[in-house]
């Protein structure tokens, strides 16, 4: 019986081999594109509903003090905060259920426009989605102490935005792919050729298979290396979503804090703050801890690790180790009482820590 050695193998070996290899590659490739698309659309998703939800509880906490849809004196400066929070949204406003007219917009020029989402947005605690080819509408409903709706949250985003995403990691997917088999066609074709080589260059079949051996370890050590490249390219392609979200999650704890300081609670002693924080923590898994400290950078209150995310070198220089990144969101108050004034304007930061790769943590 003929027997087939490793350094010798025949050429429908090899195509067999190749074909697995790019099998394989698609299939991993796949999988991860898989993952990371999903990620991107519930990242997406809670973006937009964390959104319309702090708005919707500011508003109807406003309307069980007994304040009229119509004339909430917050909502010039709770939109205020929203505008320019984020390049996807639109327009975020506010409608009646009785007229169905705008009465709130960040866009002035949709103020008593009339809008065709009555029905829609009528499930307490719930989310109409209606699309359309450039924007994405997401509204929920505004309900009193009785159970009365009174009108409806809605928000209208960029839907571009997240179709030039899922066409970048598309892309990602495909070169990634590509590259893999072109991996796998240079070592099948180094397989085939060798013996050839070792011949020409009468190489000793001791040295022979070191050789052989070398080439198929070198070409194989360059899989994990071009893999971990695989995925920065797919978190780089989702980046601007994750930030976006954490920008938001740090603006909604900003005004937080900001609203408790202007009501008279001490900066210095916030009841619950860390609950608070842990709770926003545990449910956005890419996030690796939030920090709120006073100006100077005191660390006040934590939630989750920070440590965890930095390096020290031996001068005691700190920075951020890679896959992380931090979102800072500036606090500024206007006490209740002026008597202290060290307390006005400026008095802190909200620190969050991203972990960008907790959607490949996933795989391994």
């Amino acid at each position: 019986m003929h027997k087939i050695s490793i350094t010798h193998l025949p050429i429908n070996c090899l195509m067999v081999l190749l074909v697995l290899w790019c099998i394989g590659s698609f299939l991993l490739v796949g999988r991860t594109f898989t993952l990371f698309d999903k990620a991107a659309i519930k990242i997406e998703q809670e973006f937009t509903q964390r959104q319309i939800s702090n708005v919707r509880k500011i508003l109807e906490a406003e309307i069980d003090k007994g304040a009229s849809i119509g004339h909430i004196t917050k909502m010039p400066d709770l939109f205020k905060h929203y505008v320019g929070e984020s390049e996807y949204l639109l327009s975020l406003f506010v409608f009646e259920t009785e007229t169905d007219k705008i009465v709130y917009s960040t866009v002035s020029e949709q103020i008593g426009i009339k809008v065709p989402w009555n029905e829609q947005c009528s499930m307490q605690n719930t989310f109409f989605i209606d699309r359309e080819p450039s924007k994405l509408i997401i509204g929920s409903p505004i309900f009193n102490s009785f159970n009365k709706r009174l009108g409806c949250v809605v928000a209208e985003y960029k839907t571009k935005v997240l179709s030039d995403i899922r066409d970048n990691t598309l892309q990602t997917a495909f070169n990634n792919a590509t590259i893999f088999c072109l991996l796998g066609l240079i070592l099948v074709s180094l397989i085939y050729i060798f013996p050839y080589l070792s011949k020409y260059f009468n190489i000793s079949p001791v040295s022979k298979h070191i050789y052989f051996w070398l080439i198929i370890l070198t070409i194989s050590g360059l899989v994990p290396y071009r893999a971990n490249k695989m995925f920065i390219a797919f978190e780089k392609d989702i980046h601007p979503l994750i930030s976006g979200k954490s920008l938001s999650i740090a603006k909604e704890i900003q005004y937080t804090v900001k609203t408790g300081v202007n009501n008279g609670i001490p900066f210095t002693s916030m009841n619950s703050a860390e609950n608070y924080l842990e709770n926003i923590r545990k449910d956005n898994p890419e996030i690796l801890f939030i920090l709120i400290t006073d100006k100077s950078g005191r660390v006040l209150y934590e939630a989750g690790s920070a440590t965890n995310a930095f390096n020290s070198d031996a001068t005691g220089q700190i920075t951020l180790k890679s896959g992380y990144f931090n979102i800072a969101e500036q606090i500024n108050a206007t006490p209740l009482s002026q008597k202290d004034s060290t307390l006005a304007g400026h008095i802190g930061w909200v620190q969050i820590g991203i972990n960008e790769r907790y959607i490949r943590e996933k795989l391994f």
